[in-house]
């Protein structure tokens, strides 16, 4: 068995917000000295703190802060493959509380695109609406392509040969 905790970096910043970052680890000391080296690291490469700096999002508000990291859980599991049940844990926390996580961790790409494109409704229907327009030519090129059955073998364009196959003049030749 391996055992994780699931642990909280909290900080008060300047305006009295409590700043969260949530994360997982098999050695809690470690890990703690390991956010400390990221920042001194940080800091000799002069990293800038703007959004979107990797680093920048928890080693900031870590260190530049009177800041205390604290064990909020623990999970234990049979081996690697079943670390997804760890992160799991850690999104649970993530989205039951406000933190400065970049990632809700456990979040499969498919369930963060979805999340995405709801959060962004106008940006991605103009993306798509764009693409329509520029690829015009092409996508109704290939519509009209004809394409021979695999069912009964008649030809048919490549837009309808769905609609072809439901209907009952589609039988596979005897």
């Amino acid at each position: 068995m391996i055992h994780y905790d699931i642990y909280l970096i909290w900080a008060k910043d300047a305006d009295g917000k409590i700043l969260r970052y949530y994360g997982h680890t098999e050695n809690f000391i470690v890990r703690k000295g390991r956010h400390v080296a990221k920042y001194n690291e940080w800091i000799r490469h002069g990293k800038s703190d703007k959004v979107g700096d990797t680093h920048a999002t928890r080693a900031v508000f870590v260190m530049e802060h009177d800041w205390q990291m604290i064990k909020v859980d623990e999970i234990e599991i049979k081996d690697k493959t079943e670390l997804w049940k760890v992160r799991k844990l850690e999104g649970k926390y993530q989205m039951e509380n406000e933190c400065v996580n970049a990632h809700v961790a456990g979040r499969t790409h498919v369930e963060a695109s979805r999340i995405y494109v709801q959060n962004n409704r106008e940006k991605c229907n103009a993306a798509c609406a764009r693409y329509r327009k520029e690829h015009d030519a092409e996508r109704k090129a290939k519509a009209a392509e004809k394409v021979e059955c695999d069912v009964c073998g008649a030809t048919v364009s490549r837009a309808a040969l769905n609609r072809h196959k439901k209907r009952a003049v589609c039988k596979p030749p005897a």
